[in-house]
């Protein structure tokens, strides 16, 4: 046999037809595994770093300096989270009492997700004094459009 019968042969046909099934399926699942690990890198650092994030920059309490960073410039506000108390709310969104006593308006539209445990809730299910945290991003007259609210009663600072 020459190489010409071997390639024209039915069974190198379905040898090759099996091999090249198989380099795509081994792609297919090396891709699967890549993005699995990157959402749960991504996944891990959003859960390590909610707290700082969205509640308090300073970092829990369990941290060196005694939970204080002392290179943290404490007036900054952070503007795509915020953690505080409900002072005050309207027909479009709300004041939240956060860090150092600041005040940061909170816009809330059709799209903004408020949820209480599991429970959805309206802006008009807000009141006064409950704490909450608001992840979203910062708007042109220097609030915060609302993405997601999470309000607890349980939430310590």
């Amino acid at each position: 046999m020459n190489i010409k019968e071997i390639i024209n042969s039915k069974l190198f046909r379905v040898i090759l037809t099996w091999a090249a099934c198989l380099v795509i399926l081994v792609f297919v699942f090396s891709a699967g595994v890549f993005v699995g690990l990157e959402k749960a890198k991504f996944s891990y650092g959003w859960s390590e770093n909610y707290y700082r994030n969205f509640i308090d920059p300073r970092g829990p309490v369990t941290t060196p300096f005694g939970g204080r960073n002392p290179f943290w410039d404490k007036n900054y506000v952070n503007p795509h989270g915020l953690f505080g108390q409900i002072i005050e709310v309207d027909d479009d969104g709300f004041i939240l009492l956060g860090a150092n006593q600041t005040e940061m308006p909170v816009q809330v539209n059709e799209q903004t997700i408020i949820k209480n445990s599991r429970d959805n809730l309206k802006l008009s299910d807000l009141k006064i004094g409950e704490q909450a945290v608001v992840i979203g991003a910062p708007g042109e007259q220097g609030e915060i459009e609302a993405k997601l609210i999470r309000i607890d009663d349980g939430f310590s600072h």
